[in-house]
């Protein structure tokens, strides 16, 4: 099993509406693929997926513990910048 990273921050609606958006453009046609259509299919389990990760998330809001070095971050960055 392999964990995977996804946050459908688009709705399902506008995830249908933006392909169709760019086929009504010509200059847009470049950029879509009839993969696009496809790629749709797995939407709806995604956000069950992200809805059921946020909710044991929050119910064991648990982070590793950081080893940064906060002081010699803010140093570095405030001389390189």
């Amino acid at each position: 099993m392999s964990p995977v990273k996804c946050f459908p921050h688009l709705s399902y609606g506008e995830h249908g509406r933006r392909p169709l958006r760019r086929l009504d453009r010509p200059d847009r046609h470049g950029t879509s693929a009839p993969g696009d259509i496809a790629d749709r299919a797995p939407w709806p389990a995604c956000r069950e997926a992200y809805e059921t990760a946020m909710e044991v998330e929050a119910l064991d809001p648990r982070h590793p513990e950081g080893d940064l070095g906060v002081a010699a971050c803010r140093e570095r960055l405030l001389r390189e910048t």
